[in-house]
């Protein structure tokens, strides 16, 4: 009996040495995938709430200051997700090397 399980455990091991290298490059590229398209929708949120700022400009809901100040809030929240985009994918390129 205890060679029947020997043997399961062979197997199961050798099972996983052919499945495990697949999973494990899948969820890095799923993950590369998942931050592209995070950053695209930031990116299409962003542009839109700029025109609609623009919008509010023209119909006189917002002032020239009030517009101006909320333009630079965006910009610097675009700015800021850019750079941390920017740690991230370093530090993953960096994990990538080490492990590598």
């Amino acid at each position: 009996m205890i060679v029947f399980w020997l043997i399961c455990a062979g197997l199961l091991v050798i099972a996983l040495a052919f499945l495990l290298p697949t999973l494990l490059e899948r969820s890095k590229t799923s993950q590369e995938g998942a931050d592209a398209e995070r950053k695209q929708a930031n990116i299409a949120v962003y542009r839109d709430q700029l025109s609609e700022l623009k919008q509010d400009l023209q119909n006189g809901i917002v002032s020239q200051e009030q517009f101006d100040q909320d333009t630079e809030e965006i910009e610097r929240r675009v700015l800021e997700d850019v750079s941390t985009s920017r740690k991230n994918h370093k530090t993953t390129s960096t994990n990538n090397r080490t492990t590598a």
